[in-house]
């Protein structure tokens, strides 16, 4: 998207009252969808071209390891 501006938020809340009260379009994932009615009356529109894919991180504390591994499985879906 050569031409394309982003408006980047790094604030939740600021972020989800942008999502809210404006008609800027936004992205979203499956998990993050279910997130409080965040999206509603929003149009979605998926992603289906092969080469649009993402790979995620997580890092976490060694403790929290148990954490991590019990939401593998929620992700990889």
């Amino acid at each position: 998207m050569p031409s394309s501006k982003f408006l980047v938020q790094t604030d939740q809340f600021e972020f989800e009252e942008l999502v809210r009260e404006s008609s800027l379009p936004c992205f979203t994932t499956n998990l993050a969808e279910k997130d409080s009615g965040l999206l509603v009356g929003r149009i979605k529109i998926p992603v289906t071209d092969p080469d649009a894919n993402v790979t995620y991180y997580l890092t976490c504390q060694s403790e929290s390891i148990a954490y991590a591994n019990a939401i593998k499985p929620i992700v990889a879906k």
